[in-house]
């Protein structure tokens, strides 16, 4: 996020993140009410957010887009795959930058980074070949215990090197606006796993508050670490926050140990969703449960993988990439169109729904006429953010194509393999420590 911060300004920034984080949360609960009428008009138990399209699409009120139900939940399915490897992509990238730049202090000679992110493939695939989900349970538990210690000791260090010294910027100019928004696009990361959370509650209607607290907490957690980064770094920040902690020092270079760990624990996490999804479907055409061809065919997708990695070694280039064509339709394209779809089919009388109902209660017991005040105020607020989502999801995509291939061929250009923004030693971090 300081990232993205820095493409904004320090006041612009926050404010922005602010808006984006309340119009995801419109259109992520706008979804959940979705899935649940679906789910109740067709029988079923569950949905997830392919079948949210595919229903929404396939029951429309407008015919001439019916036959394209199948591929609605195609594309929604292919990108959160997409999504979910270009995640499994920058961990190579994040994990073999940090461990060069620890270990560049004690071995001068370590190669660059794309030679790291080969060797990586072996332990990263070794990792992947746990069958069960119910096998990661503890590998996710550690990750997370991991993850606190990495935040906290990030914090330690930007919160005991707070200065102005370096040029701070209130605002930036509109031309940096689409780096900011695929990137923050990018940060939410987490909009595939909300219907699947929502269908494994026991208390189903209590989901809606509850992700408004999530999202509340993601968006403050983002802001925090945006202005604490930008604050103690400035123009100089990476993409990956890590690379500006300075060398010698220890909570510093125990950050970088302990979040190369943390990925490691949660990369076979990451792989494992696509692989649900790709090896039925291997399995369903070909006909086969072969173990070896399963495993053989994990090796396979990992070493693409590898091989992207390699090529594209720029975190904030995969970022962009991820947020223009993958998160920011995710985010603000696909559900907007999923609950316009769905509310059409109540004008056309099929039953009653209620699409705006953010909060539960007198919303969801008012007859049509005699809503209350506060009801009328969240449906009229929902509405104008399935609106807003929309117009923004196009502008993102738009915008952050040329930005995106600017930025790739500014990389390549300029970027060098003893920069510190891909694992080279921080010597400017030495006078900051």
């Amino acid at each position: 996020m300081p990232w993205a911060v820095s493409h904004s300004g320090v006041v612009i920034g926050p404010i922005l993140i602010c808006m984006l984080v309340l119009i995801s949360l419109m259109t992520m609960s706008g979804l959940v009410e979705c899935a649940r009428w679906h789910s109740r008009k067709i029988g079923l138990h569950h949905m997830d957010y392919g079948d949210v399209a595919y229903h929404s699409v396939h029951s429309s009120s407008y015919e001439v887009i019916r036959p394209l139900a199948t591929a609605g939940r195609r594309v929604v399915n292919a990108s959160i795959i997409s999504m979910q490897m270009g995640a499994c992509c920058i961990y190579y990238v994040v994990i073999a930058q940090n461990i060069r730049q620890v270990a560049i202090e004690y071995w001068p000679g370590i190669p660059e980074d794309r030679v790291i992110i080969a060797v990586l493939w072996v332990p990263l695939t070794i990792a992947t070949f746990n069958r069960k989900l119910s096998g990661f349970h503890w590998i996710s538990a550690i990750g997370n215990l991991l993850f606190l210690l990495s935040v906290a000791l990030i914090f330690k260090y930007l919160w005991t090197h707070l200065h102005l010294s370096t040029p701070i910027h209130f605002a930036k100019p509109i031309d940096e606006l689409p780096v900011f928004l695929t990137t923050t696009a990018s940060c939410v990361e987490g909009v595939c796993t909300i219907l699947p959370l929502e269908n494994s509650m026991k208390s189903k209607e209590l989901f809606i508050r509850v992700l408004c607290v999530a999202f509340a907490l993601v968006g403050v957690f983002m802001i925090v670490v945006g202005i604490s980064g930008y604050l103690v770094f400035g123009s100089s920040i990476c993409a990956n926050l890590t690379l500006n902690l300075p060398l010698r020092d220890g909570y510093s270079e125990a950050a970088k140990v302990v979040l190369v760990l943390v990925l490691f624990c949660t990369y076979p996490i990451q792989f494992y969703v696509p692989m649900g999804i790709l090896w039925p479907m291997i399995e369903e055409k070909f006909r086969t449960s072969n173990i070896y061809c399963e495993l053989g065919f994990k090796a396979a997708i990992s070493a693409l993988l590898c091989i992207l990695a390699i090529s594209l070694p720029f975190v904030d280039s995969i970022i962009a990439l991820a947020g223009t064509f993958l998160s920011a339709p995710l985010q603000f394209i696909f559900p907007p169109a999923i609950i316009l779809l769905t509310w059409s089919q109540q004008n056309r009388g099929d039953a009653r729904w209620d699409a705006y109902s953010v909060i539960q209660g007198d919303c969801d017991s008012a007859q049509s006429g005699s809503l209350s005040r506060k009801c009328r105020f969240f449906r009229f607020l929902h509405a104008w953010s399935i609106v807003i989502a929309l117009l923004l999801g196009v502008v993102t995509v738009i915008l952050g194509l040329t930005s995106t291939i600017s930025g790739i061929k500014r990389n390549y250009e300029l970027s060098s393999a003893s920069s510190s923004c891909r694992g080279g030693a921080n010597f400017s971090a030495y006078h900051l420590a």
